[in-house]
Parts: C-alpha cells; sequence; structure tokens
C-alpha cells in the first residue's frame, strides 16, 4: 500500500517515479518502519529537489530537513 501511494503522489506531482517495488523495498531495508511525515520520520528525497524518484537520483532524508528551505545543504550529508 506504501509503494502504491508513494507511486500515485508522484504522478500526481508530475514526478516520474522508476522504482520498482522491489527496489523501493530495498531502498527502505529496516528503515520502512521509520518512513512518515513528521519532522523526525524519513523520507525519500530527490537531491537537489530535482528529477525523478529513481535508485540513482534518491537518498533518505528526515521530513524536516527535506522541507521547504532546507533543501539548501546537499542530500549527500543527510541521512543516507
Amino acid at each position: 500500500l506504501a509503494y502504491a501511494q508513494q507511486k500515485d503522489n508522484a504522478s500526481k506531482r508530475g514526478i516520474e517515479f522508476l522504482f520498482t517495488f522491489e527496489r523501493w523495498v530495498e531502498f527502505w531495508g529496516d528503515d520502512l518502519a521509520l518512513r512518515g511525515c513528521q519532522s523526525s520520520d524519513l523520507v525519500m528525497a530527490r537531491r537537489g529537489d530535482c528529477g525523478p524518484y529513481s535508485p540513482e537520483n534518491c537518498v533518505k532524508a528526515s521530513a524536516g530537513d527535506n522541507a521547504g528551505d532546507s533543501n539548501r545543504a546537499p542530500l549527500d550529508k543527510k541521512i543516507a
């Protein structure tokens, strides 16, 4: 359900979503239970907030870090 919701949300935002279900599960690994939208939860963040959701373009970051102007810090320095 979470995979389908994330894929649908990306589509509604006009952002390409290139994760297969298997690769999405692999990306989240043991952190899947930490996924969410509270500021301390983890989200799938796109590097520079640009491009598709893809294994090569995404990292894990806290929702708080990923929100608004906090994207100024390189995602490489955030939770990976």
